[in-house]
């Protein structure tokens, strides 16, 4: 009873974050079918706030939601990527007991290329405090930093646990290790995968990004193999399409929509299709061919309204783009202004040189970002429109 008071605390705390930094809109109905896996396309790290939190706030009691993470939250000194203010306090930090207690599952994403903590990490648990020289090659200590009769353990101190987020393959690690981890990656996955599908049979709701990554283009990644396991053992499956806009205000705006998996679609297809069509998007496809043309904020409406008079009947359209395009796209160019992505001048908007925003380290242009999800979401709505 307290672990469920506990989650459903978080979950309010989380959302009143979330509302606070971000405008939020969410559409349609969570799922409430025991054994439902839920999936979303993984655009930020506020897929795992916004979804996970709305979940148990809309079913308080019902208290059987899990939710898939990356194994990298299960190890010590993960929080220092996305808390680095705090890395004096948190770097030794480990938060596994707590996110298993708030729901999370534990899955191994990045089984060839990680960071050189997770290896650290887990060759501390299996073989003890070793050396760094003992276990990685010399490149690993010269990128740490430090001199190969260095202890492992000494990879969570503050000055050093930034560096040990650089990811590395397997082969910088020594034999035996390299093979032994092989062999245990294989048990774990088995084991965590076996475990999902353990809580879906018991009647749980599974939220899972299939991905098992972050797009840095906009553009959905391939599915994991692991997704189609899963996917045949739940009762149903539900799509989180997530639209993010950078541009439409000042704060990010989010967008999510909750639609039941139609039945013999292809997951990946569906979820590019249920994606909300927003105003950043519009506006970045049509400011893709003219970079540097000054324009004015009628014309930019125009362009909008002419995109959406031409999306399929199936696409989902933001509804404040609905009702008012013309508002929403004003509004748009002042906060884009503001933030420094338009320039004006003498009542002319042009794009400036920014191509970054901070909000999406991740990205390295958010300009095609924006507009890759838009056309992704076009050509497949448009090939679902053709198909007989």
């Amino acid at each position: 009873m307290l672990v469920s008071v506990v989650r459903v605390a978080v979950a309010v705390l989380l959302q009143v974050w979330l509302t606070a930094a971000c405008y939020v809109r969410t559409f349609g109905r969570t799922p409430k079918s025991p054994g439902t896996l839920l999936i979303s396309n993984h655009a930020h790290d506020l897929d795992g706030i916004a979804v996970p939190s709305r979940l148990v706030l809309e079913a308080p009691l019902f208290g059987r939601h899990r939710f898939v993470a990356s194994r990298r939250l299960f190890e010590p000194g993960f929080l220092t990527t996305r808390f680095p203010s705090l890395t004096p306090w948190i770097s030794r930090l480990d938060m596994s007991s707590f996110f298993r207690a708030m729901g999370a599952l534990p899955l191994e994403n990045e089984p060839l290329y990680r960071p050189i903590a997770s290896y650290a990490h887990e060759i501390r648990l299996h073989f003890g405090n070793r050396t760094v020289g003992e276990v990685f090659s010399e490149n690993v200590a010269e990128a740490l930093s430090v001199s190969s009769d260095t202890a492992i353990d000494e990879i969570w101190s503050p000055p050093k646990i930034r560096k040990a987020q650089t990811p590395i393959g397997p082969t910088a690690l020594r034999e035996p290790f390299r093979s032994e981890l092989r062999r245990a990656l294989r048990r774990d996955v088995e084991a965590q995968l076996a475990a999902i599908v353990q809580e879906l049979k018991s009647g749980c709701i599974v939220y899972l990004t299939p991905e098992g990554r972050l797009t840095r283009d906009g553009r959905l990644c391939r599915f994991r193999e692991a997704f189609e396991r899963l996917v045949r053992e739940a009762s149903a499956c539900h799509l989180a399409a997530i639209a993010y806009d950078p541009f439409a205000r000042r704060r990010l705006s989010v967008y999510v929509r909750f639609v039941p998996l139609p039945p013999d679609a292809d997951p990946a297809v569906a979820l590019r299709c249920a994606r909300p069509v927003t105003v950043g998007q519009l506006l970045a496809d049509w400011l893709a061919d003219r970079p540097s043309s000054p324009f004015t904020g009628e014309e930019a409406a125009r362009a909008v309204i002419e995109r959406l008079s031409a999306l399929p009947k199936s696409a989902f359209i933001v509804p404040e783009l609905c009702r008012n395009p013309n508002r929403v796209v004003l509004r748009a160019l002042a906060a884009m202004t503001a933030r420094g992505f338009l320039v004006r001048r003498s009542g002319m908007f042009a794009r400036s040189e920014s191509s970054t925003d901070r909000r999406f380290p991740h990205v390295t242009d958010i300009w095609a970002y924006q507009r890759n999800a838009f056309r992704e979401t076009l050509d497949a709505l448009t090939a679902l429109s053709a198909t007989p």
